[in-house]
Parts: C-alpha cells; sequence; structure tokens
C-alpha cells in the first residue's frame, strides 16, 4: 500500500509539475559584451505564447521584434506564473513567456 501511494503521488506530481522549459539563444555578441557581470542589458521585447493540448496547436501569433544590429538573447521560457496556469488547466492551455535582453548602445549615433 505505500509503495502505491508513492507511483501516485509520482504520477501527479509528473504530471501536474511539468519541468522547466528555458531556451537562450544569443545573437551577435551578446555573451561577451555581458560577461563581466555589468549591467549594461535591457529588456527590448517581452510576451507570451499560448498553445493548445501541451503545445500541439498554437493560438496566436508571438513575433518577436529582434533589434535589427545590437547584440541580443532570445530567452523563451516556462515562468513560475505559466507552470501554474498550465497546471491549473491540465494543460489544455499552456503558455511560454518569450523575452529579448538587448545590449545598451555605448555610442549613441549622433
Amino acid at each position: 500500500m505505500k509503495k502505491f501511494k508513492l507511483l501516485i503521488a509520482l504520477i501527479l506530481a509528473a504530471m501536474l509539475l511539468p519541468s522547466c522549459m528555458k531556451t537562450q539563444t544569443y545573437v551577435g555578441d551578446y555573451q561577451k559584451l555581458t560577461y563581466n557581470g555589468s549591467d549594461n542589458h535591457y529588456e527590448y521585447f517581452k510576451a507570451k505564447r499560448v498553445y493548445l493540448f501541451g503545445g500541439l496547436i498554437p493560438l496566436g501569433k508571438c513575433e518577436p521584434d529582434i533589434p535589427p544590429t545590437v547584440p541580443c538573447e532570445i530567452l523563451t521560457k516556462q515562468t513560475f506564473v505559466d507552470g501554474l496556469l498550465s497546471g491549473l488547466t491540465q494543460q489544455i492551455v499552456t503558455f511560454q513567456t518569450v523575452q529579448i535582453n538587448a545590449v545598451k548602445d555605448e555610442n549613441p549615433k549622433k
């Protein structure tokens, strides 16, 4: 009986607590320019992606506006709130956050 309860708990945890999905894509020299820990970057764009049935059917389009010549980082992740909302809907509706961080221009054009 104890093993059965443990098995049920593991199955429920696997269904209700999906792993945190995160992808990072670097454009240009973003990694090199922000490596020293300096605060020379900012949030350029942030939006939500919505999917049906655990990501099978996308609802709407989230087309991020990528800065043309500025080094940037593209993050696609499932935040705690996204996971909580997905868990409450039993993965029928799934959410993802898309965030683009760009490097501040040190030499503004005159």
